[in-house]
């Protein structure tokens, strides 16, 4: 079982020893034995192959017009469904006004400027009184504070000076060693989660 078991199918493998499916699922449980990674992908390459095939039988073919294009609904049809259409003008229940806020993931405001379409609020603010921000440029929050989105808290400051502000250099020599040790214990369980 240990030789066949990481390259053939639990199915074929319980037949060749003359067992049942789960036997065998147990069994390599036990012996802690795993399918080989190259088998796997195989399998998966050969099933999405068999599923491409059987769904291309159910696909509109280019050219082929699907068969109720250009026909209204009779009358009588549309007598009957007209409650369930949604209204001119029908907004769903989630819409959201523009000048809508939300909060990224990552913690800065975003402002809705039209339908489906978000803009990061102190680049808007920015932009709006400055112009566009130059290529290689960032926007710095004076303050920190991401959600403080007014004109005299924001700066422009180049890449390499944002990349300067952000250096493990500029903080105290024990703070350094702590992230240091913080960085090489990552490396370390990395290197183990490889392995």
């Amino acid at each position: 079982m240990v030789n066949i078991y990481p390259t053939m199918l639990n199915m074929e493998v319980a037949e060749a020893m003359h067992r049942s499916y789960g036997s065998i699922i147990g069994r390599a449980q036990v012996l802690g034995l795993k399918k080989d990674p190259a088998y796997i992908n195989e399998m998966l390459m050969k099933e999405a192959q068999k599923l491409k095939k059987l769904g291309e039988a159910y696909r509109y073919k280019p050219g082929n017009v699907s068969y109720n294009k250009g026909k209204s609904m009779n009358a009588a049809t549309k007598d009957k469904l007209s409650h369930t259409f949604f209204a001119p003008g029908h907004q769903p229940w989630n819409h959201k006004q523009l000048g809508h806020e939300r909060l990224t993931k990552d913690g800065y405001l975003m402002v809705k400027l039209r339908d489906r379409h978000y803009v990061l609020k102190h680049k808007w603010i920015w932009e709006s009184e400055n112009g566009r921000v130059p290529a290689g440029y960032a926007l710095k929050f004076i303050d920190g504070n991401p959600l403080n989105c007014v004109l005299g808290n924001l700066r422009l400051i180049s890449f390499e000076e944002n990349m300067a502000n952000n250096s493990i250099h500029n903080l105290p020599e024990d703070l350094k060693e702590v992230i240091r040790l913080k960085n090489k214990i990552n490396r370390i369980c990395d290197a183990k989660e490889q392995d």
